[in-house]
């Protein structure tokens, strides 16, 4: 059922910005295409799977952000900063568990602020633990609590009570403002994937 609530806005974005690039540039929108559907297919495929390889989650996100460039152009800056070993990277992670960290920081950090930003994605492993943080330069949090599950932050919710579900109640989500601006969210797991 959290799986089924997490419902990627991408989507929408990403069909707008290839209808504004047919026509001034087919083979761009074409190798759009392309990525959104090997992310669609990336998407389907996790609703029947509880776990993935922590790779295939990295590799989605790197997609995504490529695709979110297009929309943002010269708005966006991306960063996906990855420092784990092979073992570390086999670790099994829900489906589509960095999505949503993501799309919030583009959604309610870049979107909203006229100059953009950056969005940085890091994934490093520290005392037996892997250590996942999304963070940008966008707006920030605002007053609303990040991690409630009201309309804005349905994603965040999720994500912390799949994360918890999975691996115990140290895997939740931790927020914080990012200095000098921005919102910073990250979470830590085990390196061997069990609670």
């Amino acid at each position: 059922a959290l799986k089924a609530q997490i419902n990627p806005h991408f989507l929408f974005n990403t069909l707008n910005s290839i209808s504004a690039t047919l026509r001034r540039n087919p083979e761009q929108a074409r190798e759009m295409i392309a990525k959104l559907s090997g992310m669609m297919r990336y998407a389907l495929d996790g609703a029947d799977r509880d776990l993935v390889p922590l790779r295939d989650e990295i590799d989605f996100t790197r997609r995504y952000l490529d695709l979110e460039h297009h929309r943002f152009s010269d708005r966006l800056e991306a960063t996906v900063n990855v420092q784990a070993d092979d073992d570390t990277l086999d670790t099994p992670v829900p489906p589509m568990v960095l999505q949503p960290l993501v799309e919030n920081a583009l959604r309610h950090g870049i979107a909203p602020s006229e100059e953009g930003g950056t969005v940085t994605v890091e994934v490093t492993t520290e005392n037996e633990r892997i250590e996942v943080r999304v963070e940008d330069t966008g707006v920030g949090p605002g007053d609303e609590n990040p991690l409630s599950a009201s309309e804005n932050s349905t994603g965040l919710a999720n994500t912390s009570t799949r994360l918890q579900h999975t691996y115990g109640p140290d895997a939740a989500l931790h927020t914080a403002e990012n200095a000098p601006t921005g919102f910073r969210v990250r979470f830590s797991i085990p390196k061997d994937g069990t609670a």
